[in-house]
């Protein structure tokens, strides 16, 4: 009865440690990892408790003993010739024994079992519980035997592994993020519908936008509205059509304060493995400064080629060689050619002129600039004309000189006329020399400019020692304050005025004179200055006064 009610019990034992098993595995089953899509990963077949398998290796190897003892037994008895009845007493009495042992070396391999697998379940319920980032310092290594040992020293590695790199990611990211930010142009992220994912402070700035109003907005939202058109097709070539598309392109975007954005902008379209686009990465640079610096070098050239094409002077350019380049209205007519029979030929100037020319181009390309070089230039009409060149050197990027920048002037009339003043000067000059009466005259200012012969031989001085002087340089103070009152009435009031007086010579005798003084002016009809005429009449009132005593005797 007492043997029945032990194998009862171990039988219950060995049941309720079947079911704690069977509850350990419906456990590690619940455990899998789900897959992406979230469902568990298909079994490949249920897997066995390290528990249940020590158990049923304890209970396998007392059986095959048992059966070993049973069946030395049976060949005992059946060569010893014993009695059925004892022989049956004997199996009864082994197979008692074997099923006891059977117990005996479950409930061992239980004890075991649970010794070996309490370790692995304290275990996996720490990693269930601890976010795998921070295992390293959370779960502790255990310790009760050594492949258990092992298997935690394994998973703190890993996770410190783990967590390492997760340092070393973030650290990237935050390196990726601030060198996103910093970079000087604007970088952009957007997605398939073409609205803004991630922008960059550079970015925000050439807007005028904040990162939050800009993401989720579509950037054909601030295109400017010359530029839809092209970005909308664009974006529809990408999404509809499924063309491979790599930007790089200038449009116009409208800031918030609606303001016009010059901008290049680059870009590249990624896609997923069955090619649909993801999103779209992009570099946006400010080009405004440029659209106006060309907006102003287009303003300039105009200007300048309306100046050239104004101009009474003749402009014209060279290469170094001598091609011409340029040849202006007023070339055309200066020299008598046509731009279309000149531009792209060596030039006339250099053919018709040759030794002027090769000084010219010698100096210019030294990086020198010519000044006034006189020649002379016969036309289809074979008239000679006088011409008057300049030249300056024309530079590169590297400030190299490219070519010859020349200027020219009909200066034949000029050359006449000023023939004909200076024939006219030289006769005033020579009419006053020839006049016997002492004549100056002087600037507004009071200062002698000249003098003639006979006003030298009158006072016995060298006209070169009065130019320049004033009055009161050269007279006595009463006379020099008379003479300053004259000139002053008289720049005033233009009037002429006629002064009889009486001076002393250069040989210190007094002589009687007429003094004529008049103002000459500028072609403006300024003052210019003052002329005087000194007549000598000492001899005139001599006779008259010899006269008038003839008369009263």
């Amino acid at each position: 009865m007492a043997r029945n009610i032990n194998s009862e019990t171990a039988s219950e034992s060995v049941a309720s440690a079947d079911l704690r098993v069977d509850d350990s595995l419906d456990a590690s089953a619940n455990a899998l990892p789900p897959t992406d899509n979230g469902d568990l990963p298909p079994a490949l077949g249920r897997s066995t408790s390290l528990k249940l398998r020590i158990v049923f290796g304890f209970a396998a190897m007392t059986l095959a003993v048992v059966l070993m003892m049973g069946i030395i037994t049976a060949k005992i008895l059946s060569d010893g010739g014993m009695s059925s009845e004892l022989a049956w007493s004997m199996r009864g009495e082994l197979m008692l024994w074997g099923s006891g042992a059977v117990i005996v070396a479950s409930l061992l391999g239980l004890i075991f079992a649970r010794q070996i697998s309490e370790p692995l379940r304290k275990l996996t319920a720490e990693l269930r519980q601890v976010d795998f980032h921070k295992l390293a310092d959370s779960v502790h290594i255990r310790r009760e035997f050594l492949e258990l040992e092992q298997l935690s020293i394994t998973i703190h590695s890993l996770a410190s592994s783990v967590r390492n790199r997760d340092l070393q990611l973030t650290a990237s990211e935050r390196k990726f993020r601030e060198a996103f930010d910093l970079v000087g142009i604007g970088l952009t992220q957007v997605d398939a519908a073409g609205r803004f994912l991630v922008v960059n402070r550079r970015f925000c700035e050439m807007l005028g936008y904040s990162a939050e109003e800009l993401t989720g907005k579509s950037f054909i939202d601030i295109t400017h509205p010359e530029d839809k058109p092209a970005d909308e097709a664009m974006l529809h070539a990408i999404v509809s059509q499924g063309l491979p598309l790599t930007v790089n392109r200038e449009k116009r975007y409208i800031r918030k304060d609606g303001s016009v954005l010059w901008a290049k902008r680059s870009g590249v379209v990624v896609r997923n493995a069955e090619g649909a686009p993801l999103y779209a990465l992009g570099s946006v640079e400010d080009v405004s400064n440029y659209h106006a610096a060309q907006a102003t070098l287009t303003a300039l050239n105009d200007s300048l080629s309306a100046i050239v094409k104004t101009s009474p002077l003749a402009i014209y350019s060279v290469t170094p060689s001598g091609i011409v380049t340029l040849w202006n209205p007023a070339a055309e007519k200066i020299f008598g050619l046509n731009a279309s029979s000149v531009v792209g030929g060596l030039s006339p100037i250099w053919i018709n002129a040759q030794v002027a020319a090769a000084d010219i181009r010698l100096r210019v390309l030294r990086g020198e600039t010519v000044h006034n070089v006189e020649i002379t230039w016969t036309g289809k009409d074979k008239i000679p004309r006088e011409i008057s060149l300049s030249a300056a050197p024309l530079r590169g990027v590297d400030n190299e000189v490219v070519g010859i920048l020349v200027t020219a002037s009909d200066i034949t009339d000029t050359k006449r006329t000023t023939q004909a003043l200076d024939q006219q000067l030289r006769f005033v000059q020579e009419l006053l020399e020839v006049i016997p009466s002492p004549i100056f005259y002087k600037g507004a200012d009071g200062h002698y400019l000249g003098f003639n012969r006979a006003w030298e031989t009158f006072f016995s001085k060298r006209r070169e020692d009065w130019i320049g002087s004033t009055v009161t340089e050269l007279l006595s103070p009463e006379r020099a304050k008379l003479a300053e009152q004259e000139d002053a009435i008289l720049l005033r009031s233009g009037k002429t005025i006629i002064v009889d007086d009486v001076i002393a010579d250069g040989e210190g005798n007094h002589r009687h004179i007429i003094r004529h003084i008049s103002r000459f002016t500028n072609a403006d009809g300024s003052p210019a200055g003052i002329i005087g005429v000194l007549t000598d009449i000492t001899d005139f009132k001599q006779v008259t006064r010899a006269l008038e005593a003839s008369e009263g005797t």
